[in-house]
C-alpha cells in the first residue's frame, strides 16, 4: 500500500505538499484546501494502517497498538509497574516505550526526508522499503519449536 501511494507521489498523480500559493489577501492561501487527487494515496496509506493493526493482533501483540500513539501513551501512563520493576522486570512497559521513542525517530525522520531533496515521495519509498524488509524477514524466520522430550514417553 506504501507502493502504491509512493508510486502515486512520484508520477505526480498526487501533490508533493497540500500548501497552496498565497493569494493577495495577507499571504492567506485562496484554496485553504488540497487538491483531490491526494485524497486516494491518503485512503491508500489510511487502509495500510488498519492492515498494520490487524497484523498486531494476529500477531498476539494486542498491547502495543500498532497506529495509534494516544493509546500507546496512556497504556504507558496507567502501566502499574511503570517506576517500580526494574529495567527488564516489566517487558510490555518495554515495549511501550521503545515504540515511543521509534514513532518520535520516525516522524523526525520523515519531516526531514519530505523536506530534503528526495521530498515527500522519497519518504514514501524509503517507507515502502523497510516495509519490505520487515516482510522478507518474517517469511524467512524460523517458529520457536518447544521440545517434546520426555511428553511422549
Amino acid at each position: 500500500m506504501t507502493m502504491i501511494a509512493a508510486t502515486m507521489v512520484s508520477n505526480g498523480k498526487a501533490s508533493e505538499s497540500p500548501v497552496k500559493d498565497p493569494s493577495v489577501f495577507a499571504g492567506v492561501p485562496a484554496d485553504i484546501g488540497f487538491p483531490s487527487s491526494d485524497l486516494i494515496p491518503i485512503g491508500v496509506l489510511s487502509f495500510q494502517a488498519a492492515g498494520k493493526v490487524l497484523v498486531s493482533r494476529v500477531l498476539g501483540r494486542n498491547a502495543l497498538p500498532a497506529v495509534v500513539l494516544t493509546t500507546l501513551y496512556n497504556d504507558l501512563m496507567a502501566d502499574p509497574g511503570l517506576f517500580t520493576a526494574g529495567l527488564t522486570g516489566n517487558v510490555q512497559r518495554n515495549r511501550r516505550a521503545v515504540a515511543i521513542v521509534m514513532y518520535f525517530g520516525g516522524a523526525v525522520i520523515g519531516g526531514a526526508c519530505a523536506r530534503s531533496t528526495i521530498g515527500f515521495a522519497g519518504a514514501l519509498w524509503i517507507s515502502a522499503g523497510l516495509t519490505g524488509c520487515i516482510v522478507v524477514a518474517w517469511l524467512l524466520w524460523n517458529e520457536e519449536r518447544k521440545e517434546q522430550g520426555d511428553a511422549e514417553g
